[in-house]
């Protein structure tokens, strides 16, 4: 099966199995406030247009990252897209802290020191016994 099409059937089936628990928790609280807009003693509460160009702009971008980890899988080692993977996930809370000014404790320098250590030593690793390797 190609991983465009088994991402778009995840995709689907995940979308069909979670509408219900959305409807159930936000969709019916959502109905409220809308249903309530117009009534003097309470206050407006229409959707933020700049929230919702950002969730749309979250699960365009989450798209896009799912692709192209489909397009990775197939031409790197199981060992190889996991380094990839928590490369990635170093960036991601690299980016934030320095986005979001979230205080940072010793050990999370340290698992961070660790994280980008394990990625170079492996890079380096593989690189070393490739030479061998026919």
């Amino acid at each position: 099966m190609h991983p465009i099409v088994l991402l778009s059937l995840n995709s689907q089936l995940a979308s069909l199995l979670l509408f219900p628990i959305w409807l159930l928790r936000d969709g019916i609280a959502m109905w409220h406030d809308f249903s309530s807009i117009g009534h003097l003693d309470s206050p407006s509460h229409y959707p933020d247009s700049l929230f919702l160009i950002l969730l749309l702009l979250s699960g365009a971008f989450s798209f896009v990252q799912n692709i192209c980890a489909f397009a990775l899988i197939h031409q790197l080692t199981t060992l190889s897209y996991s380094v990839s993977s928590a490369a990635k996930r170093i960036f991601v809370i690299f980016l934030s802290l320095v986005t979001l000014h979230n205080p940072v404790t010793m050990m999370n320098v340290c698992g961070m020191v660790l994280s980008v250590v394990g990625v170079f030593a492996y890079n380096r690793v593989i690189l070393i016994f490739s030479q061998y390797l026919p």
